[in-house]
């Protein structure tokens, strides 16, 4: 049997979410370029009417997401896509796409535009945590677009759990998929730290990032093998290099399943001896991870600065 040393990957990334994922690829590109290019604009009252009225579409909708991701618990999700409707109600991002509007008489140009403009700010942000919610930005102005084109969003999953392949996935893509379709994500940019991120790891999900440089090695619909722990990966793996980490895939789904037995045992010692269970939180997304997963009794640490960034991003 081979030995993991022995194992040489096709290339290495940054494993930022623990764990073993085999799984066919599926590359998130969406190239809105070639609507653009048949987009016929109508008169500029017409193309004013559309922003106002894609807004409005794409924040009852964002409404209606996060009513549906807290129906079926998922908070963290939740959290995240209500910070996009906030963002969807920006009067700031509106009047300044209707400014557009006024030079490039093209609604869908005038909303990628103030949205750009909006996520270049948060780029020149020396803080890594605004920074990131340029993706964010682009993210809901997308979204705003894909409205005004009449582009229907089409899922990214099937029956088949897969692995999730982007230089940046959107965080709304993610948090519309469940749980059990998603068996790992493969991100090109380097931060831990993005909303895509946050996501994964609320829900356990084996995540490597920064690979920017490989992703044009990765073809749709390609069999993956990502090592979460050392940010392995393999294109395509031969059938012995496969048969080992599907005995370590195997491994690990009967730790998890161990673990799920254990987590709501008194955390005592064999002597008798009561310990409280605590967990790090960085915000409340990570609550309910907590005691879910790990059957925690308490916060062990705070990181209350992440609450007050989120506060001031909103």
């Amino acid at each position: 049997m081979k030995q993991q040393d022995d194992l040489k990957a096709d290339f290495r990334g940054k494993g930022v979410i623990t764990g073993i994922a085999i799984a066919k690829v599926r590359k998130i590109e969406e190239d809105l370029s070639k609507y653009m290019a048949r987009y016929h604009a109508d008169s500029l009252e017409q193309e004013i009417a559309k922003i106002h009225a894609s807004f409005q579409n794409v924040s009852v909708s964002l409404s209606e997401n996060v009513q549906n991701l807290k129906a079926k618990g998922m908070e963290e999700q939740a959290a995240i896509m209500e910070a996009h409707r906030v963002m969807a109600q920006d009067p700031l991002l509106l009047q300044n796409a209707l400014s557009k509007v006024e030079t490039n008489h093209s609604a869908p140009c005038a909303v990628l535009e103030a949205t750009e403009e909006a996520a270049a700010m948060f780029e020149n942000i020396p803080d890594a945590y605004f920074r990131e919610r340029a993706v964010d930005i682009r993210d809901v102005g997308k979204s705003i677009v894909r409205d005004i084109l009449g582009i229907k969003t089409g899922s990214y999953a099937g029956q088949e759990a897969v692995i999730l392949c982007g230089n940046e996935i959107e965080p709304s893509v993610i948090a519309n998929i469940p749980t059990e379709q998603i068996a790992g994500v493969l991100l090109g940019q380097g931060s831990t730290t993005c909303h895509a991120v946050i996501i994964a790891k609320a829900r356990a999900i084996p995540t490597i990032v920064g690979i920017e440089a490989e992703l044009t090695h990765i073809s749709d619909g390609d069999k993956l093998i990502i090592n979460g722990e050392t940010g392995e990966v393999f294109i395509n793996p031969q059938p012995d290099i496969e048969a080992f980490y599907r005995q370590k895939l195997q491994a690990q789904l009967a730790l998890k399943e161990y673990y799920e037995r254990l987590k709501y045992l008194p955390a005592e010692t064999t002597d008798g001896r009561r310990v409280k269970l605590a967990a790090n939180i960085s915000t409340h997304l990570d609550v309910e991870a907590a005691i879910k997963n790990f059957g925690a009794e308490g916060v062990g640490l705070f990181r209350s600065e992440f609450l007050l960034k989120t506060a001031l991003f909103c």
